[in-house]
């Protein structure tokens, strides 16, 4: 008769730790990216996903957009000019750059909407890149850039 008694016990020895696995895999796991906690990657060499990547710039874009420090902003759009931040050939999956094959680079609003478009402007100057009509049409929302000595 004793042997009935085990899974019941068994079965309430494992529950607190079924509880904890399962609240870091439905509530932590899913905010750390929210919290830029780095979560180490799973052991092995298997190929890494592109959502991974791509929330990884996203998260990027939305901590330019949500700074109130507004010389980081600044330093974040002088290393696109200076190449200290790459910028990628063909459209990143977050659309924050683009260049060309030409050589003109095109520029979110979220590295110059809390700098201005003339901030932006002269910070592009000095590094040696320029805006012409075309690279103003969208000035709100892009601007595209082109070297000073490179016709646009």
């Amino acid at each position: 008769m004793q042997w009935l008694w085990f899974p019941v016990l068994g079965a309430l020895w494992l529950v607190p730790y079924l509880v904890l696995v399962s609240g870091y895999f439905m509530a932590f796991f899913p905010f750390a990216f929210v919290w830029d906690v780095d979560v180490p990657d799973p052991p092995g060499s298997g190929r890494r996903f592109r959502w991974r990547r791509r929330m990884w710039l996203n998260r990027k874009r939305m901590r330019r957009e949500c700074s109130r420090d507004v010389l980081w902003v600044e330093d974040q759009l002088r290393a696109l000019f200076d190449g200290r931040a790459p910028v990628l050939e063909g459209r990143q999956s977050s659309g924050t750059t683009w260049r060309h094959r030409d050589g003109r680079v095109e520029v979110d609003d979220s590295y110059f909407r809390q700098l201005g478009v003339a901030r932006a402007l002269r910070i592009a100057q000095e590094h040696g890149w320029s805006a012409d009509e075309a690279g103003l049409r969208a000035a709100p929302t892009w601007l595209v850039f082109h070297r000073a000595g490179t016709e646009g």
